[in-house]
């Protein structure tokens, strides 16, 4: 029974090493996977596993947009409307869909279908972490060109970007209405950074 047991076992393994050769694709494994996010720009793949989620408010308001062809943008927050949502049901994503959140809200992203096997999950790079007070910054002079998750670390301010793609208002502490981070914002080189009547730190994640 034990050698008919392993016949089968290594019956099974050959199928599966001559399928991979031959380019066919085994099913995907799913688990299980939840996070909260807030603002900022994401990848899938890098930020969350592909896979079809709910989305759901945790607190603040803002805008949820996914950069797809159908090119979704919603308007979320607790208190639901006719123009605004507090959830989102069955959204998929594929690898590699970028989108972005706006605002103080916070999203919780929850799934059983998670592509864990795709999954490269973002990190820290090993550098020191960059404090900077109010001023103007030239990236790729003042500060490494990359990808950064921005927190605040004084009262109520501003940070922007000279190209446009970045223009925030931040505070350590709750207020209501800014943001108290800003998740992978693309700094590249040229481009000045500029921060307002606050401070911030910057620390280096990966692309």
């Amino acid at each position: 029974m034990k050698n008919r047991i392993r016949s089968i076992m290594y019956m099974l393994v050959a199928i599966m090493i001559i399928m991979n050769i031959s380019g066919c694709n085994m099913p995907i494994e799913y688990q299980s996977f939840q996070i909260g996010l807030g603002a900022g720009n994401y990848v899938v793949g890098k930020d969350i596993p592909a896979g079809a989620y709910e989305i759901k408010v945790t607190s603040g308001s803002g805008e949820f947009r996914v950069n797809n062809s159908n090119k979704t943008c919603e308007k979320m927050s607790n208190e639901e409307t006719e123009d605004i949502v507090n959830s989102l049901s069955s959204i998929i994503f594929e690898k590699d869909t970028t989108f972005k959140i706006d605002g103080n809200v916070t999203l919780k992203f929850d799934t059983l279908t998670a592509d864990i096997q795709t999954y490269e999950m973002r990190k820290h790079l090993d550098v020191s972490p960059i404090d900077l007070n109010s001023g103007e910054y030239i990236i790729g002079v003042d500060i490494p060109e990359g990808t950064y998750k921005i927190i605040a670390t004084g009262s109520y301010g501003t940070v922007e970007l000279s190209n446009g793609e970045l223009y925030k208002t931040m505070n350590s502490e709750d207020d209501g209405s800014s943001i108290k981070e800003y998740r992978n914002a693309k700094l590249s080189k040229d481009t000045k950074f500029i921060i307002s009547d606050t401070s911030v730190q910057l620390v280096q994640v990966s692309e």
